[in-house]
């Protein structure tokens, strides 16, 4: 009984030391600056490196910010020609942005070099495909449209924008692999 007993407890530790081990990593991002860390742990289970891994690749590994906002945007629509009632027309729109993120390799001095992680120090160079319509601009960068419904040209204007939505985050990337981190959230976004 004692054999079993002492078995139990045994394997419970193991058991507590495995799902603890994983939760010494670390992901600290703060969307609106670029700023924060990511833990050793974070990028070792991305790319399934152990220590020795890590070690060798840290240099070589990367950060980018990656979102894709969603918008609706309203706009009055009236024919040029008076013949039709105006109308309001409703869409949505999606603009990606790109953005690498700054990193240096966080070291323990106490350990002979060993890798921490990664503190992150903010955007570099952003990339956004696409524009977001401001109240007052003409649908699109037109400042007509052909109405195939009117069966005629309308002068059409942006009356109301509302971002709807925002999916993306931090990625590490190692070799042409981007893997996203957990903890890394999209709002607010600040990327300009």
């Amino acid at each position: 009984m004692k054999k079993a007993i002492g078995g139990l407890i045994l394997t419970g530790l193991l058991t507590l030391g495995v799902a603890t081990s994983g939760a010494q990593a670390a992901v600290n991002f703060d969307s609106t600056t670029g700023t924060g860390f990511v833990g050793k742990g974070d990028v070792q289970l991305a790319f399934n490196w152990n220590n020795a891994s890590l070690q060798k690749n840290a240099g070589a590994t990367t950060f980018t910010y990656d979102v894709k906002d969603t918008y609706v945007v309203t706009e009055y629509w009236e024919t040029l020609t008076g013949g039709k009632q105006p109308k309001i027309v409703t869409h949505e729109i999606e603009v990606p942005k790109h953005a690498s993120v700054s990193a240096n390799v966080d070291y323990d001095a106490r350990r002979a070099n060993q890798i921490n992680g990664f503190i992150i120090k903010g955007f570099g160079n952003v990339v956004t495909e696409g524009t977001v319509p401001v109240v007052g601009d003409p649908l699109t960068g037109n400042r007509e449209v052909y109405d195939t419904e009117a069966g005629e040209w309308v002068h059409a204007t942006v009356t109301a924008v509302e971002k709807t939505k925002s999916e993306g985050g931090l990625f590490v990337n190692f070799n042409g692999t981007r893997i996203a981190m957990p903890n890394t959230p999209v709002n607010p976004i600040v990327i300009q």
